[in-house]
């Protein structure tokens, strides 16, 4: 059964991948010719949701096989170029998106993969696609196609619990519960007005302690309350990171599209929610192997908060 979803998850990834790429980035790019011109950030928002449906496809894969990671730099790169040459062709790209993921699926070496890093990063990136919206009409494409790549995160996130918990009764309520729950939130951050929208990083904490929670084989609270500590801290430092740095002009300029003017900061944001959704799992997996001192002072931090719980 793990297979088989994770399948599904991941060609509907692909499948938003190549309509951003052919179909949406070309409604929020300007006209040519180029010469000379700068653009506004928002021009290159659809790059972050493309990128954040890679990663989903690649979270999604994780269960499956633990090197679905190695995709990355080749999936990113034909992105750029592809966007370079402006290809439109929907439905070829389609074809051979479907075709790569399969052949992944099919000869990867099965065994242990890495399910739990998957589901939490994809977790991590919920937020930074439920975000994402037009602020323009001319944009209005980014926003059902952020609600899209916020759904196939959670469900990729989904992926990675389905496959490290027991199957059980219990385990398909909670899993029906969260899904319910988050899918909530990324509707209503998607129908208010941004004043009144759920504060994204709340969405994040919220997502990704229940991710580690529910994967969590020992030590669940320790995991749950420092997951959700580091989360917020990571998340806003990386995405600041991003920001300051500009990184996203390196892309830009690999694609061949007019730079971000002095106003705007070219960031691609997805990268600093990849890092968060990182150093979460790392802080997991730390407080779920504490070695020597510092095993004993998470055990009694462990009990304390046990106690405190069920009191």
């Amino acid at each position: 059964m793990k297979r088989p979803f994770a399948l599904v998850v991941a060609y509907l990834a692909g499948a938003l991948w190549v309509i951003d790429l052919t179909m949406v980035q070309p409604l929020t790019e300007p006209a040519k010719p180029w010469h000379h011109l700068t653009v506004g950030n928002n021009a290159y928002w659809a790059r972050d949701l493309r990128w954040l449906a890679i990663f989903a496809a690649i979270a999604a894969l994780l269960p499956v096989s633990r090197w679905a990671w190695t995709l990355a730099p080749f999936w990113i790169a034909a992105d750029v170029i592809l966007d370079r040459f402006d290809v439109r062709a929907t439905g070829p790209v389609m074809v051979a998106t479907a075709v790569a993921v399969t052949a992944f699926a099919v000869t990867a070496r099965t065994g242990r993969g890495a399910a739990r890093p998957g589901a939490v990063i994809a977790a991590a990136l919920v937020p930074l696609a439920a975000e994402i919206q037009s602020p323009t009409d001319s944009e209005a494409a980014l926003d059902p196609m952020a609600a899209a790549v916020a759904a196939v995160l959670l469900l990729a996130a989904i992926v990675g619990v389905v496959a490290v918990r027991t199957a059980s009764p219990r385990t398909v309520l909670i899993v029906a519960g969260l899904t319910a729950g988050c899918g909530a939130l990324i509707a209503w951050s998607r129908v208010e007005p941004p004043g009144a929208r759920p504060i994204p990083i709340l969405l994040g904490v919220l997502l990704t302690a229940a991710v580690v929670a529910l994967t969590a084989t020992r030590r669940h609270t320790v995991q749950t309350v420092m997951s959700a500590l580091a989360y917020p801290a990571s998340a806003i430092i990386a995405v600041l990171l991003c920001v300051l740095l500009s990184v996203g002009g390196i892309f830009t300029a690999l694609a061949g599209n007019p730079p971000v003017h002095g106003g705007d900061e070219d960031a691609i944001v997805t990268l600093g929610g990849l890092a968060a959704g990182l150093l979460v799992t790392w802080t997991a997996w730390v407080c779920e192997r504490p070695a020597g001192a510092v095993r004993a002072s998470f055990e009694t931090f462990e009990r304390s908060m046990d106690r405190r719980f069920r009191a």
